[in-house]
C-alpha cells in the first residue's frame, strides 16, 4: 500500500510539475490580448444560433497585447452594426467584395485601416471590400455566413469572394483538441451525412457531446493544451473534409451572388496543407491563388512577439491579390 500511495504521490508532483512549467512557458512567450474599455478580446464575441460564434456589433475596442508583462502592440478594433469588422472608406454604390478567414482575415494585431480587406479597397476602384473575419475560425463558418438568410440584402451586390486559409484550418474544420481551448468549440460542426451530403449538426458541444465533455474537462490544463497538438494531428480524410466545406461555400457563393468570382488564398506558410488543397481544390473547379511559398520569413511581415500578419504582410498580400485578380488567367479554373 505504501508504494502505491509513493506512486500517486510520484504521479501527481510530476504532473503539477510540468502543469506549472507549461504555464510559466505560456505566460513568458504568448502574446495575450487585454482590452480597454470593453475588456478583454473574448467579450467581443457572442453565440449566435445560426452561426455559432459571432462578433458582437456595434463594438469598439483597443485591443492591447502583452508576452509577460512586455506591451508588444495595440490597435482599433470596431465592429459594425452587422457584425463584421469595419473597413473604413467605404462607398456604398460600389458593388462588394466579401472577405472570409480567421483572424488573418480579421486583421488582429493591426488598426480597421491596416486589414487585408481595408489594404485591398484601397488598390481597387470598383470594389467595397466587408470583412467577415473571425479570429479562431475555420472554413465552416464561411459556409455558415453564406447559408444564413437575408445575407445578399445585408451586402448589397457582390462580384467578388476571397477566403484566406491557412493550415490550422484544417483541425478546426473537423474540431480538433485544439479548437476546445476558447470558444472553438462553438464552431459550427459539419460532417458527412447520409447520401455522402454535407451535413450541419448545430456546433462541437450539441453535435458531439461525449468527445466535448471530455475535452472540456481538460481544457483549463496549459499542459493538455500542449500536448493535444499532437493528440490527434490533422491527416488526409480532414483535408478532404475541409476540401468539401470549402466547395459547398464556393457553390452557395454562386447559388446568392449569381457569379463565379469565388476565390481561395492560400497564406504565405501554409506549406503542410496549403499545395494539396490547393490541387485539390483546382480539380473540382475553385479558383485557388496559392501563395504558401511565398518567402514572408522576414520579421517585418509578422506582429512583433507573435505569429499574426503584420501591416506590410497585408499590404503585399492585398497587392498581389489585386495584380493576381486583373489577369484573365486566374479565371480560368472554372469549369
Amino acid at each position: 500500500m505504501r508504494e502505491f500511495i509513493a506512486v500517486i504521490l510520484a504521479l501527481g508532483f510530476a504532473f503539477a510539475g510540468a502543469e506549472a512549467g507549461c504555464r510559466y512557458y505560456h505566460y513568458r512567450h504568448c502574446a495575450r490580448y487585454e482590452g480597454r474599455d470593453h475588456g478583454e478580446l473574448t467579450r467581443v464575441f457572442e453565440r449566435d444560433s445560426a452561426l455559432g460564434i459571432a462578433l458582437k456589433p456595434g463594438m469598439r475596442v483597443e485591443l492591447r497585447a502583452f508576452r509577460a508583462r512586455t506591451p508588444l502592440y495595440r490597435a482599433q478594433v470596431t465592429i459594425d452594426d452587422k457584425g463584421r469588422r469595419f473597413t473604413p472608406n467605404h462607398d456604398q454604390a460600389r458593388d462588394a467584395a466579401l472577405f472570409f478567414g480567421c483572424s488573418f482575415t480579421f486583421g488582429l494585431g493591426v488598426d480597421d485601416d491596416q486589414t487585408l480587406p481595408a489594404d485591398f479597397e484601397g488598390t481597387q476602384t470598383g470594389l467595397r471590400a466587408l470583412n467577415y473575419g473571425l479570429p479562431g475560425a475555420g472554413p465552416q463558418n464561411m459556409l455558415a455566413q453564406l447559408q444564413k438568410p437575408g445575407l445578399a440584402s445585408e451586402t448589397g451586390p457582390a462580384s467578388l469572394a476571397v477566403y484566406t486559409f491557412i493550415d490550422d484550418h484544417v483541425g478546426r474544420a473537423v474540431g480538433s483538441p485544439m479548437v476546445y481551448f476558447g470558444l472553438g468549440k462553438f464552431l459550427p460542426y459539419y460532417h458527412q451525412g447520409p447520401g455522402n451530403r454535407l451535413v450541419r449538426d448545430g456546433d462541437f458541444v450539441s453535435g458531439r457531446p461525449w468527445v466535448s465533455t471530455a475535452f472540456n474537462l481538460l481544457e483549463k490544463s496549459y499542459l493538455f493544451f500542449y500536448a493535444a497538438r499532437d493528440l490527434r494531428p490533422p491527416d488526409a480524410p480532414d483535408l478532404e473534409m475541409t476540401a468539401r466545406i470549402i466547395e459547398a461555400a464556393r457553390d452557395r457563393y454562386r447559388e446568392v451572388f449569381h457569379n463565379s468570382n469565388f476565390y481561395v488564398l492560400i497564406y504565405p506558410g501554409a506549406r503542410h496543407f496549403g499545395p494539396a488543397l490547393a490541387a485539390r481544390l483546382t480539380r473540382t473547379g475553385t479558383r485557388v491563388l496559392d501563395y504558401s511559398t511565398l518567402d514572408f520569413h522576414d520579421s517585418k511581415y509578422w506582429l512583433p512577439g507573435d505569429w499574426h500578419p503584420s501591416t506590410e504582410a497585408y499590404r503585399e498580400i492585398a497587392r498581389r491579390l489585386s495584380e493576381d485578380l486583373a489577369h484573365p488567367h486566374v479565371h480560368d479554373a472554372e469549369r
